[in-house]
């Protein structure tokens, strides 16, 4: 039997082409597409992960947005209004994730004028902790004491999602750190979501009652499991647990994260410190979910492809039917 000769054609650029080199070009257009589609399918991810593996500062770093004071002794207001497009964390000699938030902090009655002097990431170790460092940090100091006076704080931070994502669970490692035994009986710590542009906090808290305590972490498990009540911390950073309604929520897309601490009324003590409290470590893990336009740009690509893919092959098929010699 005669072998089957080479099937050459010329095409409309003058380049020779095989039969081979059609097979070849339509193995290739189909493979890429293929290779596209696992793109539009979400892969667990880490969302956030503050907590330096290496140092984010290497000296001290005040806020990029620090509270104004207002009123005069017997009735101070410190307000860093809330914002989740101006970044609180260091402007400048920061390489950690960019946070965002806000706080509030009064002061009713006594005679001494608050400090305030730590909104900031603090580098320096607290020796009664390990080593932690380069904390999300702030503190009142006051020398004389806080006697006779009564404070309340409420502090939300969160980072933003570079996407939408399907939130899975969330872990952090804080501590409500004060010689200031009412702040720390009283300090309640919540999650904090976003979705659909809606802030929520968590019905679970968590609160620490020890003077400088240990490395403990906290974690929330299946956040659409848990019982969430709306939060507008723009229009009010103080969130109202006595009105709040709690229901589970819709946690498949989540687009900020974060913390909320508050303290709705401690008293004075002698002690030199009003409050301290600080965030070591946060993190949250999930699925990032592409966005619709970008999924629509790769189904389109995947679609041409192998609309290409296809052409090619019928073209090839044509052509071998028709080159091909015919038995007598």
């Amino acid at each position: 039997m005669k072998s089957l000769p080479s099937v050459i054609r010329q095409s409309a650029f003058g380049e020779k082409s095989t039969v081979a080199t059609g097979k070849m070009r339509t193995v290739k257009f189909s493979a890429l597409a293929l290779a596209l589609i696992p793109c539009l399918s979400a892969e667990a991810d880490e969302l956030v992960n503050y907590g330096p593996s290496s140092e984010y500062v290497s000296a001290d770093a005040s806020f990029s947005r620090t509270a104004t004071q207002s009123g005069s002794v017997g009735n101070y207001v410190y307000l860093n209004a809330f914002s989740d497009t101006a970044a609180l964390s260091p402007s400048a000699g920061y390489s950690g994730p960019t946070f965002f938030g806000g706080y509030e902090y009064t002061v009713t009655g006594g005679t001494f004028t608050p400090l305030f002097n730590r909104q900031q990431i603090r580098n320096a170790p607290l020796s009664a902790v390990g080593d932690m460092d380069d904390m999300i940090y702030l503190q009142d100091y006051a020398a004389d004491g806080t006697a006779g006076a009564t404070m309340s704080l409420h502090a939300a931070f969160v980072f933003n999602l570079p996407l939408t994502s399907s939130l899975d669970n969330l872990t952090a490692n804080v501590t409500s750190n004060s010689s200031n035994v009412s702040f720390r009986n009283g300090a309640t710590w919540r999650w904090m979501v976003c979705v659909n542009d809606t802030y929520y906090v968590s019905e679970n808290t968590f609160i620490y009652t020890s003077y400088q305590p240990l490395n403990e972490t906290q974690s929330l498990s299946d956040p659409s499991s848990q019982a969430w009540a709306v939060y507008d911390p723009a229009a009010d950073l103080d969130f109202d647990q006595n009105t709040a309604v709690y229901t589970t929520i819709d946690t498949g897309h989540v687009t900020a994260v974060g913390l909320y601490l508050e303290n709705d009324g401690w008293a004075g003590e002698s002690s030199d410190q009003a409050f301290n409290f600080y965030i070591e470590t946060f993190a949250a893990n999930g699925t990032a979910i592409p966005e619709s336009s970008s999924s629509s740009l790769l189904l389109l690509s995947a679609a041409l492809l192998l609309t290409v893919g296809c052409r090619l092959k019928r073209r090839h098929c044509g052509e071998l039917s028709a080159d091909s010699p015919r038995l007598p």
